[in-house]
């Protein structure tokens, strides 16, 4: 019941944001790994992309842990609606140990399979972890919907 309702939050994000690209398999997969190794390794943006920082937010759970949500636009060159939101999911731990995972919010229109990976991730998450992601989603919601 939680990832439906932290699925439907982002669908309303780009249903609210006038977006028309969809996004590719190529998108997802440096959305969900390629930024990782790109940040990790120095490495430039990928050609023809930018990323914009949208929103963040955090939950702290208790014995100086957290969970943080940050979330970045991710645009083709020369076009001013987003391809993929990128959020940036990270437990930190009251000795500094973080866990991070990078997942990939598509596009409404891209491809079932697309989604569904999408879906299997999010539905990994459960407890704070899941209400922590969903307070980040309702933060990038109205974001989206200012505009």
């Amino acid at each position: 019941m939680k990832t439906a309702s932290i699925l439907v939050g982002a669908l309303l994000l780009f249903s609210t944001s006038k977006c028309l690209p969809q996004t590719t398999m190529e998108e997802y997969n440096y959305v969900t790994k390629g930024y990782k190794v790109q940040i990790e390794s120095g490495l430039d943006m990928k050609q023809g992309y930018k990323f914009e920082d949208v929103t963040e937010s955090t939950l702290v759970t208790g014995d100086s842990s957290y969970k943080k949500t940050e979330f970045k636009a991710l645009f083709r060159r020369d076009e001013s609606a987003p391809c993929a939101i990128l959020c940036i999911f990270s437990n930190v731990l009251k000795n500094d140990l973080q866990n991070t995972d990078y997942i990939c919010i598509p596009h409404l229109d891209s491809p079932k399979d697309i989604w569904t990976m999408t879906y299997k991730k999010i539905a990994e998450y459960s407890g704070e972890s899941a209400h922590a992601l969903t307070l980040g989603l309702m933060h990038l919601a109205s974001h989206y919907s200012k505009k």
